[in-house]
């Protein structure tokens, strides 16, 4: 019982000293605060079925939510939660195909503002989401997949709370046996879209 209480005080005295820090140097950085972001994305997927490589292009819309702390007037911490609208593929071949259903990410984003209009920020991100193989129209499984991804973005203050950003990320997941077939997904995303500062 102790021990949880002392967890519990050491991680809200953490949250109220990070807060007070970003609330301190938030004056100066013009990137701090919540916000919501459409993107659109261009993916190179690709799946390693039992050793044969297949590969998947495709484009797909995706939303995230997200909070930028201020560390000082230039440097942020960010987090963001993203959510693909629509169904992928990871990859198909004229008798198999890996699908990619109920994707999403959480990712911790450092940043530096470069000025008062551009933003850089690495990403470091956890990816989950289901997978179907099929082999020659048949289902041979399904089961849910994590991995991590890890890139580099940028944010370029518009105006009235709106930004522009451009992101690229690289995603590796951990191999998974479906219907007896070893499956291990992958994908370079790139990324651009319209975003507002709340």
């Amino acid at each position: 019982m102790t021990k949880n209480l002392s967890l519990k005080t050491a991680v809200t005295a953490s949250l109220a000293s990070l807060l007070s820090l970003s609330a301190f140097a938030s004056g100066d950085n013009h990137f701090v605060g919540g916000y919501a972001v459409l993107t659109q994305e261009w993916k190179s997927a690709s799946a390693t079925v039992d050793g044969e490589k297949l590969k998947k292009y495709e484009a797909a819309p995706s939303l995230g939510l997200g909070y930028n702390f201020a560390l000082d007037p230039h440097t942020t911490l960010g987090i963001k939660a993203t959510f693909d609208t629509k169904n992928g593929e990871y990859a198909v071949s004229p008798e198999k195909e890996v699908k990619e259903k109920s994707h999403y990410s959480l990712a911790i984003e450092p940043g530096y503002a470069v000025n008062d209009k551009v933003l850089v920020f690495g990403i470091l991100a956890y990816h989950k989401a289901k997978t179907e193989y099929i082999d020659t129209e048949t289902s041979m499984g399904k089961a849910s997949l994590t991995g991590y991804g890890y890139g580099v973005g940028a944010k370029y203050v518009l105006a009235n709370h709106l930004f522009l950003i451009g992101e690229v990320q690289k995603i590796d997941y951990g191999s998974k046996t479906i219907g007896g077939s070893s499956i291990k997904p992958a994908s370079t995303v790139f990324s651009l879209g319209l975003g507002y500062h709340f």
